[in-house]
């Protein structure tokens, strides 16, 4: 799962891949209810990437795959399932994206190529 952080010396935009390791615990209540509890055993970040070259990365695995019209939301899921980026950080990754791949969205929710 890849988060967003800022470096405090120079303010530029990193994406760290985090790995979380954790243990599911199962509470059963005298009434049967049960519910589910989660335990954080250890965390570490497997590497790290400027958000320069996770759109580029991105991009490159994406050309084949959007198309005049796409929704935003499709590209958000995307993101999500295919390169583990953490929902609140799709839009920003998105518009990064729309910017390399010369695309505008003019109703907020498609995207199109701009046609010279």
């Amino acid at each position: 799962m890849f988060i967003r952080t800022n470096c405090p010396h120079c303010k530029k935009t990193a994406y760290h891949d985090v790995v979380v390791k954790s243990m599911e615990f199962k509470l059963t209540f005298n009434d049967g209810s049960q519910m589910l509890s989660y335990l954080i055993n250890n965390m570490e970040v497997d590497g790290t990437i400027t958000e320069e070259k996770i759109a580029h990365l991105v991009l490159q695995e994406l050309r084949d795959h959007v198309y005049d019209g796409v929704t935003v939301n499709e590209l958000c899921r995307i993101l999500k399932e295919c390169f583990g980026v953490v929902a609140v950080y799709c839009c920003d990754l998105i518009q990064k994206l729309k910017l390399e791949m010369d695309m505008y969205c003019p109703d907020r929710q498609h995207l199109y190529f701009v046609k010279l």
